[in-house]
């Protein structure tokens, strides 16, 4: 399956041919209420994705600010603990065992525990503005379409009109 590129959306969109000469007036109106209601059904998703990231994201920042503004992990905390991190991987790597005890023995504290929660939820939030990022270049496929479905009820309004005359 994979991601899909806005690039592979756009060409789906040019390669959906319909043969609307095999519709009639009523056939026509029919499917362009369709696809009108698929895309407000996939644009009122993509709001509400967004807006969820948007509130997870301020939330796991709000955690970070709140660990931080409470005085429970200091940014000096902060660089101890990032310390203890690469002693720790460092000795792992080596195979140096007294040396991972003493990071395994810098990480064993409730600072430590803290400067982790701080720093998931820092990325965590970071994440999540990353995935309102990618959501938001689909808003502009979504105007491309919105623009095509009003071409094409001008144009039906048109062909009923002058089916009406003749």
């Amino acid at each position: 399956m994979g991601r899909i590129q806005e690039n592979d959306l756009v060409k789906q969109l040019e390669e959906k041919k319909l043969n609307t000469a095999l519709l009639n007036v009523d056939e026509n109106d029919e499917y362009i209420v369709w696809l009108e209601t698929k895309l407000n059904s996939s644009t009122s998703r993509l709001e509400a994705y967004v807006l969820e990231s948007a509130l997870f994201g301020a939330l796991t920042f709000s955690g970070f600010l709140q660990i931080m503004a409470t005085d429970l992990v200091s940014f000096k905390d902060l660089e101890n603990f990032a310390s203890y991190i690469f002693t720790t991987s460092q000795a792992f790597i080596n195979l140096d065992w007294n040396q991972l005890e003493v990071g395994v023995a810098g990480l064993n504290s409730k600072v430590s525990l803290f400067c982790l929660i701080s720093l998931e939820s820092l990325i965590c939030s970071i994440f999540f503005l990353a995935v309102i990022a990618s959501r938001l270049k689909l808003s502009d496929i979504a105007d491309r379409v919105r623009t095509s479905i009003n071409l094409a009820k001008a144009y039906n309004a048109k062909e009923e009109a002058f089916q009406e005359e003749n």
